[in-house]
């Protein structure tokens, strides 16, 4: 299904579906929610406009960037240590 707010994002050819994040709507040739008498609602969700939507979908990438980059991250627990005998420092 599409992403809320998406604003009317159709498959780039057959069969090929379009990350709402990754669709520049200002790119768009034709922007319907522009003409005269059009309702923004028809073509945003939840309050959004252009250019809410651009902001939202930016920091939705930025996210799930961070999200992929820190699942990469292999942690390695080396156990509890002593930092009393070694006088309060950490080493």
């Amino acid at each position: 299904g599409a992403e809320p707010g998406a604003p009317g994002a159709k498959p780039a050819s057959a069969g090929v579906a379009v990350n709402p994040y990754e669709l520049d709507i200002s790119a768009m040739d034709e922007k319907p929610w522009r003409k005269p008498g059009a309702d923004l609602s028809d073509w945003f969700n939840f309050g959004f406009n252009e250019e809410t939507w651009h902001a939202y979908c930016q920091k939705q990438l930025q996210l799930r960037r961070l999200n992929t980059m820190s699942a990469s991250i292999q942690v390695v627990d080396t156990g509890p240590r002593d930092h009393q005998k070694q006088g309060g420092q950490f080493g």
